[in-house]
């Protein structure tokens, strides 16, 4: 996968009282139009986003910080985030 740089139009999403040790962290996630992408960037100094594709889904990721990088790409317009659970 190549390395991007995290796009300016991306969203920053901050998480309160996360642990300062990675841990796994289960999101879920609804795009549109449905079959859209998005891109997300564990940490700021992480360049090798985690690609997502639509339309609604649960994923689990680590994230190594108290803040992840949401980018939309191709034709997304929009999109929303729900954190489900933390370990």
């Amino acid at each position: 996968m190549p390395t991007l740089a995290i796009p300016k139009t991306a969203q920053e999403l901050l998480l309160n009282g996360v642990p300062n040790t990675p841990f796994l962290m289960t999101l879920n996630i609804s795009v549109q139009p449905k079959n859209a992408t998005m891109r997300i960037f564990q940490t700021g100094n992480n360049r090798r986003p985690i690609l997502y594709k639509g339309p609604q889904k649960k994923i689990t990721i680590e994230c190594r910080s108290g803040r992840i990088f949401m980018g939309k790409c191709g034709n997304a317009t929009h999109f929303e985030v729900k954190i489900m659970s933390h370990e």
